[in-house]
């Protein structure tokens, strides 16, 4: 009987082990998983902070443009009533 109990025993000693060896495993993927879901949220913080600069400077460079758009146009307004300011005063 006691060696009967002692083989049981052993048998689970055995299983015992390689469950805690394979929980071992199991906690260390797991860890694994959340270094990597961590690096891949710091991955996309930094594309995203990074596309919110370019935004910004292409919404400035777009409000340049439209503003540098507008001055010329400005000017040849100007530059056709300048005209017609001195046709009518050549008229007279």
């Amino acid at each position: 009987m006691t060696t009967r109990a002692n083989a049981i025993i052993s048998r689970v000693e055995l299983v015992r082990k390689a469950e805690t060896a394979r929980l071992e495993e199991l906690t260390t993927e797991s860890i694994q998983i959340q270094l990597s879901g961590a690096e891949k949220r710091t991955t996309l913080e930094e594309i995203k902070s990074h596309l919110e600069k370019v935004i910004a400077f292409n919404r400035e460079e777009l409000k340049l443009q439209a503003m540098l758009k507008a001055e010329e146009e400005r000017n040849n307004k100007l530059s056709t009533l300048e005209a017609k300011i001195k046709s009518y005063e050549s008229q007279f």
